[in-house]
C-alpha cells in the first residue's frame, strides 16, 4: 500500500506538505521531540525520493488556525452552504 501511493505521489509530479505541530513553544524541553521528528522525516524523505515541504508550526498557532476553520465552517453550515 505505502509503495502505490508513493508511486502515486512520484508519477503525479506533486510534491507533499508536512506540517510538525510543536509544543516547544509552551514547554520549551519539547524542542529536542521536534528535532527527532525533523530528523525521521528527513530521512523518510530521502528514502522515498519524493519532494517534501517540511513545516514546523508552533501549537499555539495552529490551534488559532484550527479555531477560525471551524467557525468558518459553522457558519456555512448555519448559512445551509
Amino acid at each position: 500500500m505505502l509503495k502505490h501511493i508513493i508511486m502515486k505521489v512520484k508519477q503525479e509530479g506533486k510534491g507533499m506538505n508536512v506540517i510538525i505541530i510543536s509544543a516547544a513553544c509552551c514547554a520549551p524541553g519539547m524542542g529536542a521531540f521536534d528535532e527527532q521528528a525533523r530528523r525521521v522525516i528527513d530521512q523518510a524523505i530521502s528514502e522515498t525520493g519524493i519532494e517534501a515541504k517540511v513545516t514546523l508550526v508552533p501549537a499555539t498557532t495552529a490551534m488559532v488556525a484550527f479555531n477560525n476553520v471551524i467557525r468558518e465552517l459553522m457558519a456555512m453550515y448555519g448559512q445551509g452552504k
